[in-house]
């Protein structure tokens, strides 16, 4: 998505047995809190029942979760992700 003729905004679809997984969606830095991230949701939700799927899923993060949930979307199960030593910052 454009915003002011600039990539502002992302959100990836992929459809795979009924199912509409979305993801990588993200919002430049400076445009967040403008709604670009529920709008880009929302349209890869709708391509992905626009494909076939009868259901969306996605993972949320902490920031993204509100927007997700306002979209409709439920909190089915949470999880931690555990990271060797080696890779914690």
């Amino acid at each position: 998505m454009h915003y002011r003729g600039k990539p502002s905004v992302t959100a990836l679809t992929v459809v795979r047995e009924e199912v509409a997984w979305i993801d990588w969606v993200a919002t430049r830095h400076h445009l967040r809190g403008l709604g670009l991230g529920r709008l880009a949701t929302a349209a890869a939700t709708s391509a992905g029942f626009t494909l076939g799927a009868k259901l969306a899923s996605l993972e949320a993060t902490a920031m993204g979760l509100p927007v997700y949930l306002r979209l409709g979307f439920r909190e089915i199960v949470r999880y931690r992700n555990y990271w060797p030593a080696e890779f914690r910052s």
